[in-house]
């Protein structure tokens, strides 16, 4: 079955760095990745504006075969760091 997760960080070094390891884990296929990028102005107390960056991925894929006595996921995950 066909899985989508979703990964978000406000790094790409971070984003790139959970994608990996779930990669490595998780996956036995991969079937395609989106990356996104957002960017955001966050008024402080002073009235400057911060510039806030959000990076985010969808990973479409096979999961690994899991053990009879594993349970399996929900179809459409999320991580957020």
């Amino acid at each position: 079955m066909t899985k989508v997760k979703l990964f978000a960080a406000d790094s790409v070094v971070t984003l790139e760095e959970n994608i990996n390891y779930f990669l490595e884990s998780e996956v036995e296929q991969v079937i395609g990745i989106n990356y996104s990028t957002s960017a955001a102005a966050i008024p402080d107390g002073y009235g400057r504006a911060e510039a806030y960056c959000n990076f985010s991925a969808l990973v479409h894929y096979e999961a690994k075969k899991a053990d009879d006595n594993e349970k399996t996921g929900v179809a459409v995950e999320h991580v957020f760091s």
